[in-house]
Parts: structure tokens; C-alpha cells; sequence
């Protein structure tokens, strides 16, 4: 009788011990939670803050972005029209050879117009293809694939942000610089120098200018900073953008 006692007794304090670990388990959790939601409103305000003085920013930018999608959509609609040509089953040699033609005429005009990254090395792909067709070197087929695979490319250039280096013109000077470009509406630079700047489009002239207020250049040095870590999705908070009306 007294062991039965012994070893109730016992499974009571061990059952009261379990019940004391999880009311302490649930307080700290709970105090927990209340950490973790103070510090999730703390961040919503931040974030919303945030936003709220981005507001005119994002206006500009999305004007931009809208002006670059539009100028996309017509260049991919007319490369829609030429594939629907290519296609045809009439379309045979002197036909495909004109069609070929028209595209580089098209690509030519669309780099020379867009922003200028990488821009010769985008027209050398391109003269490279139309030098092979007029010493026929390729077929006209050959030619066609090789095209749209530098279409891909420019919708992909339009799309993306990237982290390189080129040469700028600063000031009347050619200076290697690294660059970072915002889809294909804008890219911001920082020289071997120290200088900082953005690239702008003046009435039709893409133009590389300095940036002078500190605190703008602290926005493009973290912008770079962020694309050399990988980190691509955020808010940034950058210079503002700056776009003229090609003529």
C-alpha cells in the first residue's frame, strides 16, 4: 500500500513538474509572439513610411518603365510580323534574304535608339550576321535563327538588372566605369574616380551625368552594393529617374 502511495504520489509531482513546463512554455512563447508582432507593426510603419516618400519616385520610374514597355511591345510586334512573313511557305530565297535584311535593318535602328549598354558590342552581333549574309557565308535560314536569337537577347536586356563595367563619357572624358542598368530604362555609374552619376536622355541623346547630392550617391553606391550580393528583390530608393522624349 505504501509503495502504491509512493508511486502516485510521485506521478502527481511528476504530472504537476509537466504542467508547470508547459505553462512556462506558453508564457515565453507568448512573450515571444508579442516580440515578434511589436517588432512585424515596427517594420509595416517603417515599410510604409518608406513608401510613402517614394511615392513621386515611383510615379516617375513607372513612367519610364511604361515608355521602355511600349517602345518593347513595338519592336516585338514588328519582329511578330516579320517571323508571320518568314513562316509563309512562299517565303523562299530572295524573300527570306529581304526579310533577314529588314530585321537588321530594325535591330540597328532599335540598339541605336535604346540605352546605350554594351551598345557596340550589341551592333557588332549584328553587323557580324549581316557581313556572313552579304559575303554568303550562311544560309538564309542560318541567318534567320542567329537573328532571332539577338531578339531574345534585347527582350532579356529589357527585363533585367545588371552589374558590369564600360567605358563612360564624363565630362568630355572616356573613363572606365562600373555600371549598373535598370532594365532598359536607365543605369547609374561609378568611375575608378569616386564619381557617380546616371545615365540620362536629353531630347533624344543619352547623356552620362554626375551626381552631386550625397545623399543620391549613397543610393546608387547601394544599389551596387545590393547586385554584388545577389540581392535583387526590395525596395530600393534611388536618384530620380530622369527620361527625355526620344525625337
Amino acid at each position: 500500500m505504501s509503495a502504491l502511495f509512493l508511486f502516485l504520489s510521485m506521478s502527481h509531482v511528476a504530472l504537476a513538474d509537466t504542467v508547470d513546463s508547459m505553462a512556462k512554455s506558453v508564457i515565453e512563447l507568448r512573450r515571444q509572439t508579442e516580440e515578434l508582432n511589436t517588432e512585424y507593426e515596427l517594420r509595416k510603419q517603417q515599410i510604409a513610411d518608406e513608401l510613402k516618400s517614394l511615392s513621386t519616385q515611383k510615379m516617375e520610374l513607372s513612367a519610364a518603365l511604361n515608355e521602355a514597355e511600349i517602345k518593347e511591345k513595338q519592336f516585338t510586334q514588328k519582329v511578330i510580323e516579320s517571323k508571320k512573313t518568314l513562316n509563309k511557305k512562299n517565303v523562299l530565297g530572295e524573300d527570306l534574304y529581304l526579310t533577314n535584311k529588314k530585321i537588321i535593318s530594325e535591330l540597328k535602328d532599335y540598339i541605336e535608339n535604346s540605352l546605350p549598354y554594351l551598345k557596340e558590342q550589341r551592333i557588332e552581333s549584328v553587323l557580324q550576321i549581316e557581313d556572313k549574309i552579304n559575303k554568303k557565308e550562311i544560309s538564309a535560314a542560318k541567318a534567320a535563327n542567329l537573328l532571332w536569337g539577338l531578339i531574345a537577347d534585347e527582350k532579356r536586356l529589357a527585363k533585367e538588372t545588371q552589374l558590369t563595367k564600360q567605358n563612360v563619357s564624363v565630362e568630355g572624358k572616356e573613363l572606365l566605369a562600373e555600371i549598373v542598368k535598370v532594365g532598359m530604362v536607365t543605369m547609374y555609374f561609378k568611375t575608378d574616380k569616386g564619381q557617380i552619376g546616371q545615365l540620362i536622355n536629353e531630347q533624344g541623346a543619352w547623356q552620362y551625368q554626375l551626381i552631386k547630392d550625397k545623399s543620391s550617391q549613397e543610393k546608387v553606391l547601394t544599389l551596387m552594393d545590393s547586385i554584388k550580393k545577389q540581392i535583387r528583390n526590395g525596395y530600393f530608393e534611388l536618384p530620380m529617374v530622369q527620361v527625355g522624349r526620344n525625337s
